[in-house]
């Protein structure tokens, strides 16, 4: 069984911060520039530089189990690292031709790191991966890693029509299986004719930033992956992924998600230390609301609420308008009749531009009811797939 994420905030809970470095590049030419640049590497020709562009697996549910068992077109599984999305863009500015190496959030704000690489990847190579923190040292610690998992581009080849097959192998012929002792590959990075030459890696001041490939399984190994997911980090669930299916920009109908625990990115708000927290959502016409949420899907409206554990965890910025309140990973349950969501507080989102959609929302309620457990996945996909 999968290791249960801790959740909770509010004092005591340490809050790791994510971010690779210091923030860089704001909103200025330069910034538009670069970013219409990586995009263009996605394929999009009408470029929106406020919006992410990576993929987005919807949740499993039960009438998904008969696509992942098709053995014509088959899927691979992922352990699901419980950390902060990012893209990493290797690059040549126009003007001046200096090679860059750029990390974009969710939120696309851009982060500088240090990179060695050959050369032919600064000619536009992008990647998307998930940033943790992880112990692996005798002394115990913390460094961050960055698990590449999907190729956007290679040296300037846009892959947004090659099969997940093919980018897993450009993933598996750049990157390292593990975290990597960065000043030992940095001195035989310098060395002529050496493996490590053909291999990406990053470097950071303050301390080591090593970036991986997240290794796929094929859906044989799920009961293995369910018992350990053989990863340093924390494990939030499992994403299925077919091996032919191209590069796809936003909602991947193609691609699965099935969690531990049903979360959604809810701003909270509390106007005055005197007034509940609030919950609030994007509705169908995507603006803000805390309103009960209207499903044409649902018998009656959902009221979502946060849990009586938490009801007096307060801060700051909370006070702040619903546009710029803070936004929080919460984990929802259902009542019996399925019109209160309660929510528990994980974590702040702080790469998260706006909460959920209504759309989002309405589906992983559905999620929430079927409530998939393990043991299910191990009988209907673990089972049938050994016979």
């Amino acid at each position: 069984m999968l290791p249960t994420p801790s959740v909770g905030v509010g004092p005591g809970c340490q809050e790791v911060d994510l971010r690779p470095s210091q923030l860089i590049l704001p909103s200025c030419g330069k910034r538009t520039a670069m970013l219409c640049n990586l995009l263009s590497l996605f394929g999009i020709s009408r470029p929106d530089v406020t919006r992410f562009p990576g993929a987005l697996p919807v949740n499993l549910e039960r009438k998904h189990f008969a696509t992942l068992l098709n053995d014509a077109d088959p899927y691979l599984v992922f352990p699901k690292s419980d950390g902060e999305r990012f893209l990493l863009f290797l690059g040549t500015h126009a003007a001046g031709g200096k090679q860059f190496a750029y990390m974009i959030d969710r939120t696309m704000a851009v982060y500088e790191v240090a990179a060695q690489a050959e050369a032919r990847y600064y000619h536009g190579s992008v990647f998307d991966g998930e940033l943790t923190t992880e112990k692996h040292t005798e002394a115990n610690i913390p460094i961050q890693v960055f698990h590449v998992f999907d190729c956007v581009a290679m040296c300037g080849r846009s892959l947004r029509s090659s099969p997940l097959s093919e980018r897993m192998d450009l993933l598996k012929s750049s990157f390292y299986d593990k975290p990597h002792n960065v000043h030992e590959l940095q001195t035989e990075y310098a060395v002529g004719n050496n493996p490590h030459r053909a291999k990406i890696i990053l470097l950071r001041s303050a301390f080591q930033l090593s970036v991986v490939r997240k290794i796929a399984h094929p859906l044989s190994s799920l009961p293995t992956i369910l018992k350990n997911p053989g990863v340093f980090h924390a494990v939030d669930g499992i994403v299925f992924q077919r091996l032919a299916a191209p590069l796809q920009v936003g909602r991947d109908d193609d691609a699965f998600k099935w969690k531990m625990e049903h979360t959604l990115d809810f701003a909270v708000r509390r106007p005055t230390p005197d007034v509940p927290l609030q919950i609030w959502y994007r509705d169908q016409k995507g603006k803000l609301s805390d309103a009960p949420l209207v499903c044409a899907s649902r018998a009656g409206p959902v009221k979502f609420v946060v849990c009586s554990e938490q009801a007096a965890f307060d801060c700051d910025d909370m006070r702040n308008d619903p546009q710029t309140c803070p936004i929080y990973e919460c984990v929802v349950r259902l009542d019996n009749e399925g019109t209160l969501g309660v929510c528990m507080l994980t974590k702040p989102r702080p790469t998260k531009q706006a909460p959920n959609a209504a759309v989002t929302i309405e589906k992983t309620l559905v999620s929430i009811e079927e409530n998939i457990q393990d043991s299910e996945l191990f009988v209907n996909l673990c089972v049938c797939v050994s016979e």
